[in-house]
């Protein structure tokens, strides 16, 4: 699963689109960002970064954030 999988995931589920970034920084969403040798998702607010956990491997990184927005969304 990559970042382009949670997209269309959350469509699927009815999850607003623009409460997830891939790959940047934007205002009350949750992020899915590359850093390097790590993926980091955190939920983005004021420039800041709250629950950031880091993973290996994007594959990772992408099911903990789409187990995140079902949580957050209310969706089993």
């Amino acid at each position: 699963m990559n970042g382009g999988d949670v997209l269309r995931r959350c469509r699927e589920l009815g999850i607003p689109t623009d409460a997830v970034a891939v790959n940047e920084m934007r205002d009350e969403a949750y992020v899915l960002e590359d850093v390097g040798t790590e993926w980091a998702v955190y939920y983005a607010e004021r420039g800041l970064r709250s629950h950031e956990r880091r993973f290996t491997s994007e594959d990772d990184a992408a099911r903990y954030l789409l187990d995140r927005l079902r949580s957050a969304f209310g969706i089993c």
